[in-house]
């Protein structure tokens, strides 16, 4: 004989004195008629006739991809000399050895000052960080055959675009690209300031 699944089954002694312990504090909802699942109607979603595509293929994550922010709008011909380093830097801060604060500090400060005496092109070196040795090798550090892992980059090569898309820097800074090897390469930063119209 099958039991009819509809049915709620019955609660204990044990269970329904719980029951009263958990909702005694529970009071009704005023205003608000109680609907049943069972009974409550559903419409339907609206079905589309077709799918909606915009044509575009989605692009792949870009790996590893090198820093450049700020002005999208940039001209061309500039975007294009600055990212191959053919605008020659007319100063450049060093952040190698600073902590965090010193480094955001002086970057800060650097940015402001080269803008104030006109300066277009800058560089910024911040060092790519140092390599790690792989986790087999970290407790021999003298062992014969040393394995460095692809560490990521170090923390100012890290923060320093955040620091120049900061509102603070907003009024100075046009656009960053990563530096040429000649210039320091993945461990440095071309800084394209805005022009100074101030007389």
């Amino acid at each position: 004989m099958s039991k009819d699944k509809s049915k709620t089954p019955r609660l204990n002694k044990e269970d329904i004195n719980l029951w009263k312990i958990i909702t005694r504090d529970v009071k009704r909802l005023t205003g608000r008629d109680y609907i049943d699942p069972e009974k409550a109607q559903h419409k339907p979603a609206a079905q589309l006739k077709k799918p909606v595509t915009t044509g575009a293929r989605p692009s792949a994550p870009i790996k590893n991809a090198a820093p450049s922010g700020l002005q999208k709008n940039m001209d061309r011909r500039t975007e294009d000399r600055l990212r191959k380093g053919k605008i020659k830097p007319e100063a450049r801060l060093d952040l190698h050895g600073m902590t965090q604060t010193q480094a955001h500090a002086q970057l800060n400060s650097f940015i402001q000052q080269a803008w104030k005496t006109k300066k277009r092109c800058v560089l910024i070196i911040t060092g790519k960080g140092e390599p790690r040795l792989s986790p087999e090798n970290r407790a021999n550090e003298d062992a014969a055959d040393q394995h460095w892992t692809d560490s990521k980059p170090g923390v100012l090569r890290r923060r320093t675009p955040d620091w120049l898309d900061a509102p603070i820097l907003h009024p100075y800074v046009l656009k960053y690209v990563t530096a040429q090897p000649k210039d320091g390469g993945a461990g440095a930063l071309y800084v394209y300031l805005r022009k100074n119209k101030e007389t």
